[in-house]
This record gives C-alpha cells, structure tokens and sequence, in this order.
C-alpha cells in the first residue's frame, strides 16, 4: 500500500499534471502513510480553504455540548442580522428580483447547507448578481459576505453555500470571544495542532505553498494571492491555513470517535451523529461551476446516494474498492480534499495548492490515492 501511494503521488508531479502534492493517510490515529512530491510538504502551509468548515461545525458542536447552542434553534436567536431575502430572478443587467424568506434557517439547516444560502460559482443567479456589481463570484468578502442574499427557503433545497461563515459568527457570539481564540483554545492546542490559523504569522512566510491554476492550453501558472490573514473576521467557511500534519491530527480525532491520545474534543456520539444522514431524501446535486477559472462542474460520485451530516458529505453506499457507506468528506476550493471512514477505521487527505477545484487531473490522482489506501 505505501509504495503505491508514493508511487501515485510522485507520478503526478513528475508527469507534470500538479504542481506539488502531499497526502497522508490513517487508521485510527496512527498514520500509515505520509508522503509528498514537488516543493509540497507535510509541515508546509496550505491554504485549506473550504476544509476550514469542518473544524467550524465541530466547534458549533461543542457548543451545542456545553448547552450554549441548540440545533434546532433559528439562526436569529444568535445574530442580529437583516429579515433574509430570496434572490428570485436576475436580469441581463443583473438587477435581482427579491422575496422574503419563509424564515431564518436553523443551525442544523446552516450545518447541512440546506439553510437557502449559496455561492455565485455554483448558482447562476448569484453569479449574475455578483458579477453585475463587480464582486467575485465568490460574493463579497469578510463581514459583507453575511449580507448576501439566499437562493432558496430554509429546509427545501440543498446549496453548498457561506452558511458555515454564520456558523463562525454564532460560536463567537455565544462564547464572547474570535474564532481565532475559540479554535486555538479549544480544537488546535488540545490536538497539538500549532500551524493552523486564520492568520499567517510573518516567521511562517517562507512555509507558504504556492498556489497555481491551469492556463488556456493546461499549463500551471503561479498564482497571485492575497496574504492569509483574517482582517477582523475569522472565516469560518473557509478562511484558516493549516498543515497536513495538522490536519491530519483532527481527522485522527474525528475517526476516533472525538478523542485523540487521550485528549477529547468531542463526545462519541456527537461525533457518531455528525456523520450521519441529516437531510433524509433531499437531493444533493453535483455543483455546476459558472465561473470555470475558479471550478469545474463536478459531481462525487455520481449515481451514489448522497447526504449531509453536520459539516460532511456522506455517502450513503460503499464505493466499490474504496470507501464505505457513511463516510464523511469534504475539500477546499485549492484542491486540498479528506475522507474520514469511520466503518475501514481509515481517514485519508490529499493536497495541492491549485485552481480550479476539482480540476481534472487532481480528480484523477485522489482517486487512485484513494483506491491505493484501501488496497492492502
């Protein structure tokens, strides 16, 4: 098994199709694998981006243990925010056509992206709006983020959205401190887990990856960032740097039913509930890209029955020579992707610092990386 993950990590960068890849891979808490090609490293930080919600719903959750947040409850209990508006229709001048929302979602809906929040680069609509006032497709950033409209009612569609980001705010409201603070304290010290953050401290400058994305005829160009830092909001959809032996350790906490070498984030069976199936038959849809430069349409695994827990995608079905029905997984916009399979005792991440995610040829690679760790 390892020299096939070695094997299938070093292809990769040496054919030329990534720039860099680093992966790992678990059973419990012990890693089995870790191996990287290119200028990637274990120890180097990434921009994890969406990976980020993940430790944001484990936060809400522990909240939730601690009596200061219930599930069930409406984010406006939390938050002081706006009556939501449903953006309804857009036209060619990308002036929106707007409708109250039926209500304000709940913290389990915002946990499962069935809250009527989205993002542009998978709604059209919103891409339209966006775009027309000359924002990312991303929508807006920092705090105006919030201000976005919804595309859908609470609990009737499911969205892949900024609805973690209102998670990120409803745990500092409800412990009066940052995310930063809150997350350092309470997930990244306790698991030893000391090169995560929302801000890049400047001595950790020359351990930050390069990011690239894939030009017109498929060659990797650098691209240009922004510095990571949070400018007075902690992202908690997708702001927080981290390392692959960082992240590694809280997969190993989430496969261990919320404990790792003796320290506890999380009860068992909160964990056991987070993976497990919140959004009943709901259909959960592949995510069509409007803005290509930033992702590609992709579905996982089409034609296998899907659903969310509170923070992860769950399949429903095993993948053949893969992973097994209720395994949690999600990924970050640069192509930083994880899986935890609680029934292989498994957990698995592979990552690049590359747009546009789920880019063609990283999909490949994940998917033999995958394959290979379950090969024994």
């Amino acid at each position: 098994m390892t020299q096939a993950l070695q094997d299938t990590v070093s292809a990769a960068v040496e054919s030329g199709a990534l720039p860099h890849l680093c992966g790992l891979v678990l059973r419990g808490g012990e890693i089995v694998y870790e191996g990287a090609a290119g200028d990637a490293g274990l120890d180097r930080i990434y921009r994890i981006a969406s990976m980020t919600k993940a430790l944001t719903s484990v936060a809400v959750m522990q909240c939730v243990e601690r009596g200061l947040i219930e599930l069930d409850a409406s984010l406006d209990r939390y938050l002081a925010l706006p009556s939501p508006r449903v953006l309804v229709s857009v036209d060619a001048r990308g002036q929106g056509t707007f409708r109250d929302a039926i209500r304000t979602p709940t913290v389990r809906e915002l946990l499962t992206h069935t809250g009527g929040y989205g993002y542009g680069v998978w709604n059209e609509r919103l891409c339209h709006y966006f775009k027309a006032r000359e924002l990312p497709a991303l929508g807006p950033s920092g705090a105006e983020r919030l201000t976005a409209p919804m595309v859908a009612d609470p609990g009737t569609e499911w969205h892949y959205g900024i609805a973690t980001d209102f998670l990120g705010q409803i745990v500092e409201a409800v412990t009066s401190t940052d995310l930063e603070t809150y997350m350092q304290t309470n997930i990244f010290k306790p698991l030893g887990m000391p090169d995560s953050s929302f801000t890049l401290a400047p001595a950790n400058d020359d351990r930050l990856m390069t990011p690239y994305h894939r030009g017109p005829n498929g060659e990797l160009v650098t691209l240009e960032l922004p510095r990571p830092q949070a400018n007075g909001f902690c992202s908690g959809g997708g702001g927080l740097t981290s390392t692959p032996r960082d992240y590694a350790r809280f997969l190993g906490a989430i496969l261990n039913k919320g404990t790792l070498e003796g320290t506890r984030i999380l009860k068992a069976n909160t964990v056991e509930s987070m993976l497990t199936n919140h959004t009943g038959d709901m259909p959960i849809p592949g995510m069509r890209s409007h803005d290509p430069a930033v992702s590609e349409s992709h579905e996982f695994f089409p034609g296998v029955p899907k659903a969310w827990g509170l923070g992860f995608l769950i399949n429903l079905e095993p993948i053949p020579g893969m992973r097994g029905a209720g395994t949690g997984t999600w990924a970050g916009l640069f192509n930083t992707h994880f899986w935890i399979d609680p029934a292989a005792n498994l957990a698995g991440l592979l990552m690049t610092q590359l747009l546009p995610f789920c880019d063609p040829a990283f999909m490949d690679v994940y998917a033999r990386f995958e394959a290979a760790a379950y090969d024994d």
